[in-house]
This record gives structure tokens, C-alpha cells and sequence, in this order.
């Protein structure tokens, strides 16, 4: 148990909690921005974060009375250097690194072992080649004109596959044919007497006649364009063509029928395009590059990294998903063509925005968001996720890294903690994250805290128009709708978080200046209240009520310490 903080260091009364303002760039060459040293890390409030913390303290941080400001052009901002041709295309301000991660010792690959059901998978897809290749030749088909179809595992499966672990997401990519006429195929060939049969105790697995639907062609984001899926002994298959690479400005909803060479360049990652060819049971590599990065736990773009995240920007998301769900380091080229404004063109799209939102829930369930939003934040990419269509306006996230490694030090505490503070943080971490919901949802504020601080009528008013008499939703809430798909509980927790957490704050600061009561039966009492009227969600407004002090310049050590003893008093 913590001893009650001598002393309040609440935040000041006479200026604003917030400060937004326009970015010059997405990279942190502000100079008011906070560096991820390790006197950032250790949590003193070293001159440079005392200095900042003054400014936002008293409003003076950026010039100006309103503390916005709308956003600047960002084209002329940013340079993206070709690794191929050396040559600048555009503006990049050569004072900000690159990120770069320690290099970790060679995975160890394993041959592709198929267990019973993927080896009588393999068996039932080249019998219904063949099927289809008679059906074929008794319609008057000479065998020349016939093509040799070739079937493969493509993807995650071959990818987890070779690091010895069983995947359940097959993906079959096929060529010389439709997906929906294979599929109709497998169908057909099962339908036939006695062929399900052949395939001896997992036949019995096949409850009623193949079933095969499809999955709607995803214009804007998809790596399979159109999709079918067959349900085939208790498993789900995806079936689609090998395609060839868009080169369009916008995507185009027809699909190109490529080569598996094709395909593999095409795709958003080395790792992703390694195929496992059904026919000769042997893994392919087409790009060359694969199996070395999986190796070396490295991920780069089969092709120019430009191309490939402009056609596809919402592949910026899952490549930095993949990198910190598997501890793997993103290429420098691959985070040159991220730092490119144009690679990020079209991620807002409206037929982007659902899959944005899918990518980023998978960065919050992940082992890892920590260092998902710190790659968001230092590749310059928060400006253009999360934004609102409703103003021009930017938040200001120089104090940001502050709020994700204060999430991360209260989740799991740092190993230079002393052991006073980890039994805080293991007391507060207890009551305030108690499963893994909670744990999405404190991650999912902390990306939107920058914004919980802009106030409802920041300049002028009202941008977007609401029902007469319905009061205007926090600035969190409008970029959620605006940049995610967000649940309507997800927006309710984000309006609550943003509308109560400095309710939070006051509360906690009355109770360590003894202004609750004379008496300690009253003082839980008033907390007991105070907390019921905070309403369901409390838990996620006193984590951004910590985050926000911490932001402010507080020292993390003693916030923790000042919510321990609230909690204290609130849990007797």
C-alpha cells in the first residue's frame, strides 16, 4: 500500500488544459516535440519536459488566442528517396531518423510437414483437377489446348507453416481458372457417388453438400479481389485467382488474371508472397526474398514500396502490424515510402475506412500496441488517421509519446522501477484494467488522447451540423466516426472518457486537500458518490485522467502514487 503524496501537484487553474494546433509535418522535427530518450523514458521531469510542461500549463505554447490552427499543405513537406534510383521525388527533413530496431539472431525455418487434414485437402484438389481436365477432354477438348492448372497454399499458411506452427487460414490460389469455377468444380466432383468416400476418416468430417459462397470483391483494400469460400471437412477455404498488380491511380474493380510470379510481387509483404505448390509439394519463392526475410524477421515489399502501399494504403497498417505483433523490423526502404505523404493518398477513403478500422483493432488486441502507435507516431502518420472531415484542424501530439509510455509503464512496469512503484502500478493496474476489454479500450483512448482535450466549440463554433438542441459530441468522437468504424459502445466510451475525465481530476485533487469531509466515513462516501457518478466507463476516464497529467509534465511516479490512494479510499 502507498503512502498518501505529501504534497498536490495538481494541474493549474489559470490557463488550458489543451493545446492544438497545426503540424508542419508528420515527421517530429517540431521543436517542441518529445523525444523517446531514455530522460523521457525514465520518468523525471527533466528541463526540456519542465519547459514544455510550463508552456501548455499557461496557453503559451503555440502563438495565437485559439490555440488552433488550420491544417498546413502537406505536399511540399516531405522527401521520398528512391533506394533504386537515388534521387529525391519529394521533401523529407533530413534531421529526423529513421526508426530502427536491434537486429535479433536468424530464425530457424522447417520443412512443410502436412498434417492429415491438409494432405487430404491437397488429395481433393488434384483429384478435382483431373476431374475437370476428363470433363474437359470428353467435350472435344484436344489436351494440347489444355493448360497445366497449377494449385498452391499462398501466404500466412506457408509463412507459419515454415516456422513450424499450424495455421487454420488456408488460402488457395489457383491459376488457368476462375475461382468460382473451381470451387463449382469441387462441388460438383463431391456430388458425384462414392468420390467423398475416398477420402477415408476425414470424409466423415463433411457435414451435408459442399457449401460455397462468396466474398464480395474489396475494391479499395483487398489482397484475393474476389474471393470465394468453400466449406470443405469442417474447414473454411478461400479460393481466388493469382492476379497481376494494379498500376491504376484508383483502384479498379475489375481483376487481372496474373502468373504465381505476378501474384507474389503484387503482394504487401516478402514474408506473405511465398507460395506451397500443391503438385510438386515444394515451396516457392519468387521473389527471392521471402525466405531470407523470414529468416531474419525483416519485412520489405516484394516491389517499390511506393507502389505497392499506393495501391493499397490501408497495407501501411498491416505492415506495421505485422512488424510489432512478431517483433520483426520494418525495412528502411518500406519506412521511407510510409514517411511519403502520397502512400498514404486514399487511406480515408469511404470504402477504406472499414478495413482501417479492422487493421487498427488487431494493433490494439495485439502483444504490442505500445510500439504500433509509437511507429504511427514517428512515421508522421497521425495527422492522417486520425483526423475529422468536420474542420481543418489538427490536435497537437508533442506530448503523445508520453501518453502511450505512460499506458505501457502502468500495464507492465519498467525493469528500472523501483519496487514501491510496481506495487502501485501492479494496485492501480488491478482495479482499473481488470481483463482484456478493458485493456482494448485503454489503448483505444490513448490513440484518440490528443483529441480529448480539444474543447467542444474550439474556434468559432460547431463545423458540422447536428440536430437543433442536440449538444455537440467531444472532438474524439467526430474523428472516430470520421477515421475508424467505430461500435456505437466504442463511441460511448470515447464521449464519456472525454466529457468526465477532468471530473476525475478535480476529484482526486480535492481529496488529497482534504476537501471532502471532516470524517472519514464521509469522505468515502463523497468518493464512492463521486466515482458512481462517473457512470459505467470510470475506469477508462481515471486512465486518461492519468494519461493527461502525465501529458501535462507530471511526473508518473507520483501521479501513480496520488490515484493509488484515491482508489484506496474508494475500494475500503
Amino acid at each position: 500500500m502507498s503512502r498518501k503524496p505529501n504534497a498536490l501537484l495538481s494541474l493549474p487553474t489559470g490557463g488550458p488544459l489543451y493545446t492544438v494546433a497545426s503540424r508542419p509535418t508528420r515527421s517530429h522535427a517540431c521543436t517542441a516535440s518529445t523525444s523517446l530518450n531514455a530522460s523521457h523514458r525514465s520518468g523525471s521531469l527533466t528541463p526540456r519536459r519542465a519547459d514544455l510542461a510550463q508552456k501548455c500549463r499557461h496557453g503559451s505554447y503555440f502563438s495565437g488566442d485559439s490555440g488552433l490552427r488550420r491544417r498546413p499543405s502537406l505536399r511540399s513537406s516531405r522527401e521520398y528517396t528512391s533506394a533504386t534510383s537515388g534521387t529525391a521525388n519529394t521533401r523529407t527533413p533530413a534531421s529526423t531518423p529513421l526508426i530502427s530496431t536491434l537486429q535479433k539472431s536468424p530464425l530457424t525455418l522447417h520443412p512443410i510437414h502436412l498434417n492429415p487434414l491438409e494432405n487430404t485437402l491437397r488429395t481433393l484438389f488434384l483429384d478435382v483437377v483431373e476431374y475437370i481436365r476428363e470433363k474437359k477432354l470428353k467435350e472435344g477438348v484436344s489436351s494440347a489446348d489444355l493448360p497445366q492448372m497449377e494449385l498452391r497454399f499462398v501466404g500466412g499458411w506457408v509463412r507459419d507453416k515454415l516456422l513450424g506452427v499450424d495455421s487454420d487460414d488456408i488460402d488457395l490460389g489457383i491459376t488457368d481458372m476462375g475461382g468460382q469455377d473451381f470451387a463449382k468444380a469441387i462441388q460438383e466432383y463431391l456430388g458425384v457417388p462414392g468420390n467423398l468416400e475416398k477420402y477415408g476418416e476425414i470424409a466423415t468430417r463433411q457435414k451435408g453438400p459442399v457449401s460455397i459462397h462468396r466474398v464480395r470483391a474489396n475494391v479499395q483494400s483487398s489482397e484475393h479481389g474476389g474471393t470465394y469460400v468453400a466449406s470443405l471437412f469442417g474447414r473454411y477455404i478461400d479460393i481466388f485467382t493469382l492476379r497481376k498488380a494494379k498500376r491504376a491511380r484508383k483502384p479498379s474493380p475489375k481483376m487481372t488474371v496474373g502468373s504465381a510470379e505476378e501474384d507474389a510481387f503484387r503482394r504487401d509483404a516478402t514474408i506473405n508472397a511465398l507460395f506451397y505448390n500443391l503438385r510438386v509439394s515444394k515451396v516457392e519463392d519468387f521473389t527471392g526474398k521471402g525466405i531470407e526475410d523470414l529468416k531474419n524477421r525483416l519485412i520489405r515489399t516484394p516491389s517499390d514500396p511506393l507502389q505497392t502501399l499506393r495501391a493499397d494504403p490501408v497495407r501501411i497498417l498491416r505492415l506495421i502490424r505485422f512488424g510489432t505483433e512478431r517483433g520483426y523490423r520494418l525495412h528502411d526502404d518500406t519506412m521511407r515510402a510510409m514517411r511519403y505523404e502520397k502512400a498514404a493518398d486514399g487511406i480515408r477513403d469511404k470504402g477504406r475506412i472499414r478495413y482501417v478500422s479492422t487493421e487498427f483493432d488487431k494493433i490494439l488486441n495485439g502483444p504490442n500496441p505500445r510500439k504500433a502507435l509509437y511507429f504511427i507516431d514517428r512515421l508522421g502518420l497521425y495527422s492522417t488517421l486520425f483526423t475529422t472531415d468536420a474542420n481543418g484542424f489538427l490536435a497537437d501530439t508533442s506530448s503523445w509519446p508520453i501518453a502511450y509510455d505512460s499506458l505501457a509503464r502502468l500495464i507492465s512496469p519498467r525493469v528500472d522501477d523501483d519496487k514501491e512503484l510496481k506495487a502501485v502500478s501492479r494496485q492501480v493496474r488491478g482495479i482499473l484494467i481488470r481483463n482484456s476489454l478493458d485493456t482494448y479500450y485503454a489503448w483505444m483512448i490513448t490513440a484518440l488522447a490528443p483529441w480529448m482535450v480539444v474543447p467542444k466549440h474550439a474556434v468559432g463554433g460547431t463545423f458540422r451540423r447536428y440536430p437543433e438542441g442536440l449538444p455537440h459530441p467531444p472532438w474524439a468522437v467526430d474523428v472516430a466516426k470520421d477515421s475508424l468504424y467505430p461500435t456505437l459502445r466504442n463511441l460511448v466510451v470515447l464521449s464519456e472518457v472525454a466529457d468526465r475525465f477532468r471530473r476525475v481530476i478535480e476529484a482526486k485533487s480535492s481529496l488529497l486537500e482534504n476537501r471532502m469531509g471532516k470524517t472519514v466515513d464521509e469522505i468515502q462516501e463523497q468518493v464512492r458518490l463521486l466515482v458512481k457518478s462517473w457512470g459505467g466507463n470510470w475506469r477508462s476516464c481515471m486512465i486518461m485522467a492519468i494519461l493527461q497529467e502525465t501529458m501535462a509534465g507530471r511526473d508518473f511516479e507520483q501521479v501513480m502514487r496520488e490515484y493509488d490512494w484515491f482508489l484506496q479510499v474508494y475500494m475500503r
